[in-house]
């Protein structure tokens, strides 16, 4: 009966065959990705008049070991906790500035790639599943900021997540998206080496 719809609709076995090939190719696209972390650290503001504010930014991802796909760089974008709107970042914000699909937001390159690493089973504790060996992928920039009261937000996304993922709804089709706000610096005075935030009440 199969058969005979697809000769009434025109197709032929080698067009089902190719498509039903597609389909099954899917899940062998590039997934890598096992998580990630985002954090930072306020420098200091002795950066550029127009964006004295300067952030550390360090980007921590676990990609699945060996593969060939791991991005070269990670693209960062700066929104103003006060509007939402993203900040359009120049040379004067960072260096690296267009990433492959939008100009404006901060294109990180990579600091640092780990060796695999296969993580070690605590004495006395066993391991029933198979255990997930890694690469930590590192990615530090500096930002620049204008002075700002609220605050801003930094963000990364990559949608290259692993398909096999159990507690994920289509887990490849879901991306890994990594976040923090970066918060306003109270007023800083520095006494010899030590930096002390005073906070200040009206």
């Amino acid at each position: 009966m199969l058969a005979t719809l697809l000769r009434r609709l025109g197709l032929g076995p080698g067009l089902v065959l190719f498509l039903l090939s597609l389909g099954a190719a899917h899940p062998a696209l590039a997934t890598h990705l096992l998580g990630g972390e985002m954090t930072y650290r306020y420098l200091d503001a002795n950066g550029p008049a127009a964006a004295p504010l300067r952030y550390e930014i360090t980007i921590s991802i676990y990609n699945n070991c060996g593969n060939a796909a791991i991005r070269p760089s990670a693209s960062v974008g700066i929104y103003n906790q006060d509007t939402g709107s993203r900040v359009v970042l120049t040379s004067i914000n960072y260096d690296f500035t267009i990433t492959t699909s939008q100009t404006g937001m901060m294109s990180i390159p990579q600091t640092s790639l780990s060796a695999c690493v296969q993580p070690a089973v605590p004495p006395g504790c066993t391991i029933s599943g198979v255990s997930q060996p890694y690469q930590l992928q590192k990615f530090v920039g500096v930002v620049n900021l204008p002075r700002s009261t609220a605050g801003y937000y930094a963000l990364f996304t990559d949608g290259n997540r692993n398909v096999d993922i159990t507690n994920l709804f289509n887990a490849g089709g879901q991306a890994l998206t990594l976040y923090t706000a970066l918060a306003p610096p109270a007023r800083v005075e520095e006494v010899g080496n030590v930096h002390v935030a005073v906070a200040i009440r009206k």
